[in-house]
């Protein structure tokens, strides 16, 4: 199945630039977003569309055109795919299946992109100096070199360890490799509720299991639970201080001893409890916090004890800005003497925020609002809505948002 969309944007265009000669992109230039979807069948497909269990393929069969597509015999994915993207049959493009003989002739190993003989359409596009991005087309490995970025059909492939590395010439360009390699999910990674089955057409009471842990995360609806800890976390430097001034506004009680005062780099102060840095230590403090709201970094918040119950938000801010407001703080303590740009921190910080959503997912005594720093600045009433439902706030909308102060908002991208 092939579905083609409109977007006004396109992936990774925060993270590569374009290389020399690009045709310069318009920000009112639409772009088209090509998904595939291996073996799909329209007859399941309409099964579960009338069940009510797939709104968003139902939204796009209305708003959009469908079809049967002729396929080609015997249907091996690997040459269909190519001949999709080549418009060539398999005679001509050279991928006949998913295996090929190894280079020595005695053994067999995954077909590769090095076995196609024409140009695929992100090869044209890289010629016309356009851009293009590809992830997981069958098969794309090695990644080849082109205007965009390259994630090979081997990128996903699973080895014994979750921490494994991936596979060389998994990426292109290279150096985004450590970038995306935080995003792999290994199947020992998942919650122990994420079922999977040898029989993938039939529905069962665990596949819906599955469909109650996705709605869980995606949901809106807070759970209820009993003498919970407000929590406020997030990188450092991602607006947690002034979540913590508008929950003061709203009347929580703020767990906080005051030892760190007010600075150039946060004039209203930080709000924070001095043993919450040795939290992975010392746990002592926690039932003082109940019914309280405290601030706890994102990187601490896995060492919180499962026989409390927390309503935590996450406040989640650009990553770049993230580090721009880190280094602005360092440097006005003359710490460092300069910004400067770091791919290993990034990485760092994405994994850091990755890892804090899976963990929440699987936590049933976790609730988690995600409020948006660049939102909340500059339409504040749509996020404090989004923080008086889920703390059930009676102070109005209105009153809160004036604690928002724009102009505090000193380091962006």
């Amino acid at each position: 199945m092939l579905v083609g969309l409109n977007l006004c944007t396109t992936f990774a265009k925060s993270i590569i630039s374009p290389i020399k000669g690009d045709k310069t992109e318009k920000s009112n230039e639409k772009k088209v977003l090509l998904i595939g979807w291996d073996a799909a069948d329209w007859k399941i497909i309409n099964q579960l569309i009338a069940k009510g269990e797939m709104p968003a393929m139902q939204r796009l069969k209305e708003n959009g055109v469908y079809g049967n597509l002729l396929t080609l015999d015997p249907p091996f994915s690997p040459m269909l795919w190519t001949t999709i993207a080549t418009g060539k049959l398999p005679d001509k493009h050279g991928i006949l299946g998913f295996t090929e003989p190894t280079a020595t002739g005695k053994g067999i190993s995954p077909v590769a992109s090095t076995s196609r003989k024409v140009k695929a359409i992100w090869n044209i596009l890289t010629q016309e100096k356009l851009k293009s991005h590809v992830v997981g087309w069958w098969p794309s490995h090695p990644a080849e070199p082109i205007n965009g970025v390259m994630i090979s059909n081997h990128y996903q492939s699973s080895s014994a360890k979750p921490d494994s590395p991936l596979k060389p010439s998994s990426v292109f360009p290279s150096e985004l490799a450590g970038l995306f390699a935080h995003l792999k999910v290994h199947p020992a990674e998942l919650p122990a509720k994420a079922s999977f089955h040898k029989n993938y057409f039939l529905i069962t009471e665990n596949k819906k299991e599955v469909f109650n842990l996705v709605s869980q995360v995606t949901n809106s609806e807070s759970k209820v639970l009993k003498d919970p800890i407000i929590v406020v976390s997030g990188l450092p430097r991602s607006g947690t201080s002034l979540m913590m001034q508008i929950l003061e506004s709203a009347d929580f009680n703020i767990f906080t001893d005051k030892k760190r005062g007010a600075d150039v780099s946060n004039p209203k102060g930080y709000y924070e409890y001095e043993l919450v840095k040795n939290l992975a230590r010392d746990k002592s403090w926690l039932p003082k916090a109940k019914g309280k709201a405290v601030k706890v970094i994102a990187q601490l918040l896995k060492f919180l004890p499962a026989k409390y119950n927390y309503k935590i938000i996450f406040m989640e801010r650009e990553i770049k800005e993230v580090m721009l407001s880190q280094q602005k703080m360092l440097i006005s303590k003359k710490q460092i003497k300069e910004a400067f740009y770091s791919q290993d921190v990034e990485v760092a910080f994405l994994r850091t925020i990755t890892n804090v959503k899976r963990k929440i997912a699987s936590n049933y005594n976790m609730d988690i609002l995600f409020i948006s720093h660049q939102n909340l600045i500059t339409n504040p009433v749509l996020e404090i809505d989004k923080v008086r439902k889920f703390l059930a706030i009676k102070k109005p909308t209105k009153v809160l948002a004036e604690v928002v102060q724009p102009h505090l908002y000193r380091a962006k991208f």
